[in-house]
């Protein structure tokens, strides 16, 4: 036979009455309820005994409050059908810019289907050769079918074997027959190699083909890096505070423990994300550059111009001892520190294939000039007695840089990995740190 009475916890509700409330019950009703069930020992009055860990209360009034509250943490996409259109407008700084378009969506249980119709850049349509080509490219992906998982993310392409066709027997032809030259041949063949592997490169969804983003600011939290050290050694013995342990030796016992840092941020602005944002001009070189480098370039060439800040606090104990002469020193350490950095970096990376051969040509180039700012505290005792002491740290200006060409030609052979024929390789970096400075404190002793 099914119980009448759900057993339920007292901890948390500091009276009979909040928890009568919470069940949407009256305080006479729960007595009624609960006396007629439980022992002697655990009969209600008006209050709660405090050995009391649970009462007896109504299933009903239980279940109710169960389907009226949030059982789960865990939040799942309802299943239902919908139609829905929505307009895109992105505007850019300043306003010369403007992009809009519609795209259709339909959702049918965790199927998710996307209808994108044409963009306009400030309420007209594309005009340059190469954007036509971008958007020619562009439509091919739509309609555009997705799998998501209970919680709406997406999990797959469920119609990437039809754009894929729609790409090979449609868009990718008329392509090759209305753009003939040599940069229109490299990046069909770079969009091409996307496309025919599209259920794999999921990461396409974050992009858009027509005009890609860039993140202006981007934060990082710096955790907590914690280290030990501890040595043992024999060392002379200071004949000045220990005159009569001249020339002997003992063993010294140094511990140290320290966290940097403890606690820490980084900032990075690109620069030149910032600058496109003002200027139009800016914006089209920048968008132009990007574009081309993702299409004609491999994925691991760069154009970026950053600005980083970067702040952290760090603490330090250190404990020194030695086993003839006795104790020396103990000291905990605090500080704080900014460093700024501006850093210029231009990677770039093609590989062409020609028949069996393989050639591969690599530039890269950065430079950075950077400096900080810390200071330190120290707390201590030593056989003096307890002391304090400061630092301030000017770290300088650094100026580096480094750069790098490779030029390899591999032969590929069958199931077997590909042999370097012929290559070059050249690298040169450097660094020049100046105007360091440190002031330290002597130590000032606490008087007793």
């Amino acid at each position: 036979m099914k119980e009448d009475f759900i057993r339920v916890k007292t901890k948390g509700y500091p009276t009979l009455e909040d928890l009568a409330a919470e069940y949407d019950i009256t305080m006479q009703e729960l007595v009624e309820f609960h006396n007629a069930r439980c022992s002697v020992v655990d009969l209600l009055s008006i209050s709660f005994p405090k050995y009391l860990e649970s009462v007896y209360m109504p299933a009903d009034n239980y279940l109710t409050r169960q389907d009226i509250t949030l059982a789960s943490t865990q939040l799942r996409l309802q299943s239902i059908t919908s139609d829905k259109e929505y307009g895109v407008h992105i505007k850019y700084s300043p306003k010369q810019l403007q992009i809009h378009y519609k795209i259709k969506v339909n959702r049918n249980q965790q199927k998710v289907t996307l209808f994108k119709e044409r963009v306009f850049i400030n309420n007209k349509g594309v005009e340059r050769v190469v954007e036509q080509m971008f958007e020619k490219m562009d439509k091919t992906m739509y309609p555009l079918e997705l799998m998501t998982t209970s919680n709406g993310k997406i999990d797959s392409i469920s119609n990437d074997t039809e754009i894929v066709k729609r790409w090979k027997e449609d868009t990718l032809p008329k392509l090759k027959q209305y753009y003939q030259s040599e940069v229109s041949d490299d990046i069909i063949k770079k969009v091409d190699k996307a496309f025919t592997a599209i259920g794999e490169n999921r990461d396409l969804l974050d992009r858009n083909l027509f005009y890609k983003g860039r993140k202006s600011v981007e934060y990082e939290i710096l955790y907590p890096k914690i280290a030990f050290a501890g040595s043992w050694f024999y060392e002379a013995i200071d004949s000045k505070e220990y005159p009569s342990l001249v020339g002997r030796q003992g063993l010294g016992i140094d511990i140290n423990l320290s966290a940097s840092p403890l606690v820490g941020t980084s900032i990075r602005w690109d620069i030149l994300e910032l600058v496109a944002r003002k200027h139009p001009i800016a914006y089209a070189l920048l968008k132009t550059v990007d574009i081309l480098m993702d299409l004609l370039a491999d994925d691991d060439s760069c154009f970026n111009l950053d600005f980083i800040v970067s702040g952290q606090i760090k603490a330090e104990v250190g404990f020194q001892h030695n086993m003839l002469a006795g104790f020396k020193d103990i000291s905990a350490k605090g500080g704080a520190s900014i460093q700024v950095k501006l850093e210029l970096k231009l990677n770039l990376s093609s590989t062409k294939q020609i028949l069996n051969y393989k050639a591969i040509a690599k530039l890269g180039f950065s430079a950075g000039a950077s400096s900080g700012l810390g200071t330190n505290f120290s707390l201590g005792v030593d056989r003096k007695g307890v002391y304090m002491q400061t630092e301030l740290i000017f770290e300088g200006i650094l100026l580096e840089f480094s750069a790098m060409i490779v030029v390899e030609l591999r032969k590929e052979k069958d199931n077997k990995k590909a042999e370097k024929v012929a290559g070059y390789k050249k690298e040169i970096e450097g660094k020049t740190t100046f105007a360091e400075w440190t002031g330290k404190t002597d130590k000032f002793y606490l008087k007793s």
